[in-house]
């Protein structure tokens, strides 16, 4: 059986009373902890983290600082199994913790299962927390039309079929009726879960204001959207080419008329990376995010299409193109508070660094993982191999036997 506990979204304001918590301008310093009981399919290393995830959020929480994030809890239980899953949106701890400190950690058994408690010192940063919260309100309208788009397949065949029938209008020239003004519109085509509906309302919108970019982007994703289901349904190349070359017009208006539209930029990046041309995809997710730091989709999506270029210029031995093109996501100053989420990212181009004989600049990126996730089995296995070819021997053992005793076979073959 499946119980989801949704705790849904939820402002806190926290006044805190006996929390050990040092203030330092925009930072704060707070002491927390937290237990986590591991479930069947959890391994030793996950449940830590996972306890070290929630400790997190209690600083973030003893911050006192006004945030919005949503948590689920899911747990399933059948007669002989049980699985326990968590999730948090990025922004809540990603952007506020920027140093965390592993004070204590012990295990026990709690009602027969083993249960983890960790405590930690995270230093927040509140000004980076108020921003991101700032971000997560702002164009939201775009996100919900981006999701209602992706989620909506039941009925897109019958759609696209439509839509397919209503372009000659649009190739023809003709003008659909004047109605509402063109931002009542757009909001219409923002909200409509039919895809030529949108379109139409799109298109009324931009024949009565045509310096209206929201206009162009809201008929460029749902052109997007339909060139990636013709692909994925193996369409007729006619179609794909046409919903692709009608998205890459609307997006090229958009930024026409307003060079820094962040969601003109993520539809081209994506219409790149449809069309199988990653770099320029990676270069188009670069602008957006020197544009917006705080993209979080935009760097989401990057760091998923970074990762594959990348796996396939190592398989290639093309190093030094692995190497650009972690680097295009990575960067040589990193945000601490995204280095959770990019972990396959900074592995890799450890990996990449070293083929290049890059041996410093390898460890670094170890270093950089490890201050963000210190009981990242993987991280420290290859960090003591780097040690072991540096000829740190002392450092070497110790990761080998921090990584074995969190459940990593491999790394007490190598401790031994």
């Amino acid at each position: 059986m499946l119980f989801r506990i949704p705790l849904s979204v939820f402002t806190l304001t926290v006044i805190l009373a006996n929390c050990p918590v040092i203030l330092a301008g925009d930072l704060r310093t707070v002491v927390s902890e937290a237990v986590y009981v591991m479930a069947d399919r959890d391994t030793l290393a996950s449940a830590k983290e996972a306890a070290l995830l929630r400790a997190k959020q209690k600083a973030i929480e003893q911050a006192g600082v006004y945030v919005e994030s949503w948590f689920t809890d899911a747990s399933r239980e059948t007669a002989t199994d049980s699985r326990h899953t968590s999730s948090l949106v990025i922004r809540t701890i990603a952007a506020a913790i920027t140093e965390t400190e592993l004070l204590d950690q012990e295990s026990s058994i709690t009602e027969g299962r083993p249960s983890f408690y960790v405590k930690i010192r995270a230093v927040v940063d509140r000004t980076h927390l108020a921003e991101a919260v700032r971000r997560l309100r702002l164009e939201d309208r775009f996100a919900s039309h981006l999701q209602q788009l992706k989620t909506e397949n039941s009925s897109l065949k019958a759609e696209l079929s439509k839509l397919t029938h209503e372009l000659e209008d649009y190739r023809n020239n003709r003008s659909p009726v004047r109605i509402e003004t063109p931002d009542e519109l757009v909001q219409r085509a923002f909200k409509t879960s039919r895809l030529s509906e949108k379109v139409l309302l799109a298109t009324q919108a931009i024949n009565m204001n045509q310096q209206l970019a929201e206009a162009y982007v809201v008929r460029g994703q749902t052109y997007l959207k339909a060139a990636s289901a013709t692909k994925a349904r193996e369409g007729p190349d006619t179609d794909f080419d046409l919903f692709i070359r009608m998205a890459s017009d609307d997006f090229s208006r958009a930024l026409a008329i307003d060079p820094y539209q962040t969601w003109a930029l993520l539809g081209r990046a994506e219409l790149h990376s449809l069309q199988g041309h990653p770099a320029e995809s990676l270069k188009d997710y670069r602008r957006l995010l020197d544009i917006d730091p705080l993209f979080d989709l935009a760097r989401q999506q990057m760091t998923v299409l970074a990762i594959h270029t990348a796996k396939n210029q190592m398989a290639a031995r093309r190093w030094i193109q692995a190497s650009t093109t972690l680097d295009s996501l990575l960067g040589d100053d990193p945000l601490p508070s995204w280095v959770p989420y990019q972990v396959e990212a900074y592995l890799l181009r450890s990996r990449v660094r070293r083929a290049l004989h890059r041996q410093k600049d390898a460890l670094e990126d170890l270093n950089m993982l490890l201050a963000a996730l210190p009981l990242h089995t993987e991280a420290l296995l290859q960090r003591g191999r780097l040690y072991e070819t540096l000829g740190l021997t002392g450092e070497a053992i110790s990761d080998f036997e921090q990584a074995c005793a969190l459940g990593l076979k491999a790394a007490c073959r190598s401790s031994s």
